[in-house]
């Protein structure tokens, strides 16, 4: 999925746009039919990478146990534990990487969703 374009076209919506658009992406996020294909991909012990927002990157991590809508991992780095969403993971690799090129009207958006910023 080519986020950079994704953003560039949310940059010409309006609030309203966003909102109604962040309603129906939740929606789809619990979308009962799109967590069993996630979960039939799941086991323990499984290596994946999960998107961290705080840090803005994916972290690796080892999956301890499968639940209904979410899973329990370790980060293989720090070793601390999680409770994860099953949408926090990215099992197909994808590439999360957003131009920097792209700006936005808000500064504070341009820099939150630049991926690896200073790597």
């Amino acid at each position: 999925m080519d986020y950079t374009a994704i953003l560039q076209e949310l940059n010409k919506a309006s609030l309203f746009d966003l909102h109604r658009l962040q309603s129906a992406i939740y929606q789809e996020l619990l979308n009962p039919e799109r967590i069993e294909q996630i979960k039939a991909r799941l086991k323990a012990g499984q290596t994946i990478s999960y998107f961290d927002s705080k840090s803005n990157d994916l972290v690796d991590a080892v999956i301890l146990k499968i639940q209904i809508t979410r899973c329990l991992v370790r980060n293989i780095k720090d070793q601390k534990c999680w409770n994860l969403p099953f949408y926090y993971l990215n099992l197909d690799s994808s590439i999360l990487s957003i131009s920097r090129s792209l700006f936005f009207h808000s500064a504070r958006l341009t820099v939150k969703n630049h991926m690896g910023l200073g790597k």
